[in-house]
């Protein structure tokens, strides 16, 4: 799967390899709103569909208000969905390596 990028002043930006820490908010997201939920209904929904966009991207020039700035707002949510399913393929990935026992961490027996 591509990775998720949001092209701006003449720049790339890719979504950034994932961190425990974005997982965790896409899964607490996801739990709150559902699979597809409706943030336009939503002022809450859509402010924290928004911050996970950035943090996604885990890069200081891709805020907020960055986003909001350069990405046209029927785009924001293809972006999101696009970047949600690319998150979920990048840990299921990883997932079935360590369930195959390849990355898995050296234990002392």
């Amino acid at each position: 799967m591509e990775t998720p990028t949001i092209k701006a002043n003449n720049k790339t930006y890719k979504a950034a390899k994932p961190k425990a820490k974005v997982w965790r908010l896409l899964v607490k997201f996801q739990d709150r709103y559902g699979a597809n939920p409706n943030v336009l209904q939503s002022e809450e929904a859509y402010n924290e569909m928004m911050e996970l966009l950035a943090k996604m991207f885990n890069n200081k020039d891709v805020t907020v208000d960055f986003i909001e700035e350069h990405v046209d707002f029927d785009d924001i949510f293809t972006l999101f969905f696009k970047t949600e399913r690319w998150l979920e393929n990048e840990v299921s990935q990883k997932m079935a390596q360590v369930g195959e026992g390849k990355n898995a961490p050296a234990t002392d027996s």
